[in-house]
């Protein structure tokens, strides 16, 4: 380096698919110590592909239940049983439609209810409106979110036992 220097250069990502030709790039480094694992402690994971079932309709014998059904049921029975689940949908009317099921379905919960603790996150909302559901998420206060890719982008939240993916 110029001037007797020896800088050294901390480049962190964790969504880049070639950490190291981009650090290279920017530091004129030859060969970058790249760092691929995650040494941070967290639980065992597990990863569950659900096929909706068949429908009992013997003329359409290949005709499943709805996909939005079978995830808002999983969803309200994952919450029921305390676990902080986070249902992720395509499309904003996906995640109205299986919020309005999870509204019908939780209305007669009794105490603090269940629905007073799920919010549906999407890009539509003002900025300070999704603060506030990623705030409530963040510190426990909600149990559930049914939310479309508008909350994946850039946003941390810790302690989830649950994440769905529907569709």
């Amino acid at each position: 380096a110029d001037y007797g220097s020896n800088p050294q250069f901390v480049c962190c990502s964790a969504t880049i698919a070639n950490p190291g030709n981009l650090a290279s790039m920017l530091t004129s480094l030859e060969d970058p110590l790249v760092i691929e694992t995650d040494g941070s402690p967290c639980g065992n994971r597990f990863f569950v592909l659900w096929n909706p079932p068949f429908l009992p309709n013997k003329e359409r014998k290949n005709e499943r239940r709805s996909a939005n059904i079978e995830a808002t049921n999983l969803f309200i029975s994952l919450i029921r049983h305390d676990l902080r689940t986070i249902l992720f949908a395509k499309v904003r009317l996906i995640a109205e439609l299986v919020m309005q099921h999870t509204r019908s379905r939780l209305k007669g919960d009794t105490g603090r209810t269940l629905l007073e603790r799920v919010r549906v996150y999407r890009g539509g909302y003002m900025a300070e409106e999704r603060r506030q559901i990623e705030k409530d998420l963040f510190n426990g206060t909600l149990l559930g979110c049914i939310a479309t890719n508008a909350l994946e982008l850039g946003v941390d939240i810790g302690s989830l036992d649950c994440t769905i993916t529907c569709g």
